[in-house]
């Protein structure tokens, strides 16, 4: 019998999980189920780190981005992983291996330092530079993490906006996250915010969206359901969402799968 425990807490990250997989949510975030690193993953982390580490102390890029890399791959191994074990997505050419990640992430720190030229952070009425900024509030009585990578005022065009840094190949065709953000924003420092942006640092394209569609009722009504379905067990596999899963291994769904 394996053991559960319902977290306190929400993020939208955890719903987001949910509503790509029910089961994944259930295993990473109700039992103590492990799953495998993937380069993917660890790359995106080891890129947002240095970027944070630049955009608070500034310094020599290579030994930003060598200091990072270095942390992010010694967590692994004391997490009980080699280097060699982690996870390449095979169905992408050139595979993005641990070569790719070492010589693409640090060009996607070189793409964000010209990112601030252009972008300024704001910094909030306390002093505090919006960089990870904790926005964490309570949505019907739960409490929702959430922490956005950047507040941005862009010297162009003078908008202020909330922003999230994004390595992957595809742009999100839906700000939800952002509008999460936007939520939390205004409740914690009752700052409002019309406009989200997804900074693709893998590209160098800033992909701006208007958020003001994402209501506090519609934020407030999804957090309910998502709630409620997870308070009631509601954990439906999606197996269109086996290929890339890191759960797979353990999954009793996916981990016969072939595909």
């Amino acid at each position: 019998m394996v053991e559960t425990s319902m977290p306190t807490h929400i993020s939208f990250s955890s719903m987001n999980d949910w509503l790509d997989c029910g089961h994944r949510y259930y295993l990473s975030r109700m039992t103590e189920t492990t799953s495998e690193p993937q380069w993917m993953f660890v790359g995106s982390s080891i890129v947002h780190s240095a970027t944070e580490t630049y955009d608070r102390f500034g310094g020599d890029l290579d030994e930003v981005w060598n200091s990072e890399w270095t942390k992010e791959l010694d967590l692994i191994v004391d997490q009980g992983h080699s280097i060699d074990s982690i996870k390449v997505n095979l169905n992408r050419t050139p595979y993005e291996d641990v070569t790719w990640w070492y010589d693409n992430g640090r060009k996607m720190l070189d793409r964000h330092v010209r990112f601030t030229s252009e972008n300024e952070v704001m910094t909030l009425p306390d002093g505090t530079p919006a960089i990870e900024l904790d926005l964490t509030t309570t949505i019907n009585g739960v409490e929702v993490k959430m922490f956005a990578d950047r507040l941005t005022t862009s010297l162009v065009s003078g908008e202020s906006s909330v922003t999230d840094i994004k390595t992957g190949r595809a742009n999100p065709k839906v700000p939800l996250q952002l509008a999460f953000y936007r939520y939390g924003l205004k409740k914690k420092y009752g700052i409002t915010v019309d406009w989200g942006s997804y900074w693709m640092v893998r590209t160098g394209k800033i992909v701006n969206m208007p958020l003001h569609m994402f209501t506090d009722e519609i934020i407030e009504s999804l957090v309910g359901k998502f709630d409620l379905a997870r308070k009631t067990q509601v954990f439906v596999p999606n197996l269109n969402a086996c290929t890339y899963c890191s759960f797979k291994p353990s999954c009793e769904y996916g981990r016969e799968m072939a595909f």
